[in-house]
C-alpha cells in the first residue's frame, strides 16, 4: 500500500471530523503516515487581492494549520495512538495555539511527550529549522520542500542551514532523512 495523503480540509470539514475516521483507521491498519495536504483558503481571491501571491500561502497555511489543531482538539491521537500525522511548515501559526496547554504544554514538551506529529521544513531556512526543532523536537521535524513551488533542498545547503540552527550531528541526520525513513517504514521503529 502507498503512504496515505489527506487534504487538509474538504467540504468544510477537517481532520478531526467523524466523516475522515475510516480513512485514518485504513492509514492506521496498514501503519502508514498521513501527509496532509494544504488546500486553498475559501476566501483565497481576497488574501491574494490583499497580499499578493504569498496570500494564497498564507490562506493555504491557515487551512492547515487548523487541520493540524483539529486533530489536537479531537480524539483522534487517542483514537490512533500509532498513526502519524505529517504537516507543512506552512501551518506553522497553529502552535501558538497549540503551546497554551494539553499535548503541546511546556510541561510536556520539557518532558518529551510529544504526539506523533511532524512538521515538513518546506525549506532550509535555519531560524525556521530552529523553531520547528526546538518547539517539536528533532524527532518530529522532516527535512523538506514545497517542491516545485520551491527549489529542492540540496546536501550542501542543508548542512550549512542545520549548523545555522545549531543542530548537532543527531539532530541534524533525523531531520536529514532518518525521521522521514522511519515514517515510511524504511527502518525499525
Amino acid at each position: 500500500m502507498a503512504n496515505s495523503a489527506c487534504q487538509a480540509s474538504r467540504d468544510g470539514k477537517f481532520l478531526g471530523d467523524a466523516s475522515v475516521r475510516p480513512t485514518l483507521a485504513v492509514a492506521a491498519r496498514f501503519k502508514r503516515p498521513v501527509f496532509v495536504h494544504p488546500v486553498n483558503a475559501p476566501q483565497a481571491d481576497i488574501l491574494i487581492a490583499g497580499a499578493g501571491k504569498l496570500g494564497n500561502s498564507l490562506g493555504r497555511g491557515l487551512m492547515n494549520g487548523v487541520a493540524f489543531l483539529s486533530v489536537l482538539e479531537s480524539c483522534l491521537l487517542d483514537e490512533f495512538p500509532d498513526l502519524d500525522f505529517v504537516f507543512a511548515t506552512l501551518g506553522l501559526g497553529a502552535i501558538v495555539q497549540a503551546s497554551r496547554g494539553g499535548r503541546y504544554s511546556r510541561q510536556n514538551r520539557a518532558e518529551g511527550r510529544r504526539p506523533n506529529i511532524y512538521f515538513d521544513s518546506m525549506g532550509d531556512d535555519p531560524s525556521i529549522i530552529a523553531i520547528l526543532a526546538e518547539f517539536f523536537g528533532p524527532d518530529r521535524v522532516l527535512a523538506g520542500t514545497d517542491w516545485p513551488i520551491l527549489p529542492s533542498l540540496s546536501q550542501q545547503s542543508l548542512g550549512r542551514s542545520f549548523k545555522t540552527a545549531g543542530l548537532d550531528a543527531a539532530a541534524q541526520a533525523l531531520i536529514a532523512g532518518g525521521n522521514a525513513r522511519r515514517l515510511l517504514g524504511r527502518v525499525d521503529r
